[in-house]
């Protein structure tokens, strides 16, 4: 899921850098070409940035369009999870379990049953006082947030791989680890929950 993207930013520094190395190319040849500050000099210079920064503009868009769609892919597949309605053996057992009616056999029996659903298990955890314990949706749209927003950070500032003079987060982004933490907290919470039948 998330892993895919490391590939697509991968593809997005090559082809900036691509992009980069045919402005340094014009750039050497018109310094070697060129008297510095002449008027040909200046309009060469700047004719030569325009073709990068007409390069680049249309590629940052479909780069950061592309991350964008497959967001938003994840984050409805998350929304469909957490959308399906309590089952109302759920809502009828609850009062038994806030009043500590029930054992640990038949708890973890109801949620061996039930606890596919999103909203049973939240109900069910809020119950047993152990919220603090529960994986909450918003944990889990708060981690892919912040992929999302680390992403948009690294199409709109890269500048170059001289990983010496870049910021930390730019590095951090061309590592797997942030990737598969993602991978790992939205895979984990749409095995559990991804699958589920409403309530009736």
């Amino acid at each position: 899921m998330f892993r895919d993207m490391l590939n697509e930013i991968m593809n997005y520094s090559n082809s900036y850098e691509q992009a980069h190395d045919v402005y340094n190319q014009a750039v050497a040849h018109i310094k070697k070409n060129y008297v510095k500050g002449s008027e040909l000099y200046e309009g060469a210079m700047k004719t030569a940035k325009d073709t990068m920064n007409k390069a680049l503009v249309p590629m940052k868009d479909m780069y950061r369009e592309s991350i964008r769609t497959q967001f938003s892919d994840v984050k409805a597949k998350i929304q469909k999870a957490v959308a399906v309605a309590p089952s109302k053996e759920v809502v009828d057992i609850l009062p038994l379990i806030r009043a500590g009616k029930m054992n640990d056999s038949e708890l973890r029996m109801i949620m061996n049953t039930y606890g596919n659903n999103y909203m049973n298990s939240k109900m069910i955890a809020d119950a047993l006082g152990k919220t603090n314990e529960f994986r909450t949706v918003r944990d889990v749209m708060d981690k892919v947030g912040d992929l999302e927003a680390r992403l948009e950070r690294y199409i709109d500032t890269y500048a170059g791989s001289n990983k010496a003079e870049a910021p930390y987060n730019i590095i951090l982004m061309q590592y797997s680890d942030l990737y598969d933490e993602a991978d790992d907290v939205v895979n984990s919470f749409l095995t559990a929950y991804g699958t589920q039948e409403g309530g009736e």
